[in-house]
This record gives C-alpha cells, sequence and structure tokens, in this order.
C-alpha cells in the first residue's frame, strides 16, 4: 500500500532527449533559459521513496522576452 503523503522528487529534462538535465530536487518548480524561440518539448520525471516513477512531458513556446527599463532625469 502507497501512502499518498509521500515525499516527491522531480527531475527536468530540457530538450526532451531521456537526459534529465536536473538532479532530482523536491521542488516541482524550475526555470530553463532556452537559447532558440520557437516550440519545445520538456519532459519531468516525479519519483517517491517507495520507488514509483512517473515521466510526463508538455510543449512550451518559447517567445522573446524584452525588459522595459524607464529613464528618468536626475
Amino acid at each position: 500500500e502507497d501512502v499518498a503523503a509521500d515525499p516527491l522528487q522531480y527531475a527536468f529534462d530540457w530538450n526532451d532527449d531521456g537526459v534529465f538535465d536536473t538532479a532530482d530536487q523536491p521542488s516541482n518548480i524550475a526555470a530553463q533559459r532556452f537559447d532558440r524561440l520557437g516550440s519545445a518539448t520538456v519532459a519531468v520525471r516525479v519519483r517517491d521513496d517507495d520507488g514509483g516513477e512517473s515521466i510526463g512531458g508538455t510543449s512550451v513556446t518559447v517567445v522573446e522576452h524584452r525588459v522595459y527599463l524607464p529613464l528618468t532625469a536626475r
């Protein structure tokens, strides 16, 4: 019997090549900077401490992010 409150570990594969680019971590939040604009598939692996594992993926759209810095006169 598996307890639903098992601690989970997450790892991320930023280019969906089957090689996870991050070590297992307790947070399901991660950030990545992509080199190219367009569509990318990202995979996540979730493991529990009983050896259970699941892998899922999603498509993300990478867009240019411009930072606006207003200039003020002094």
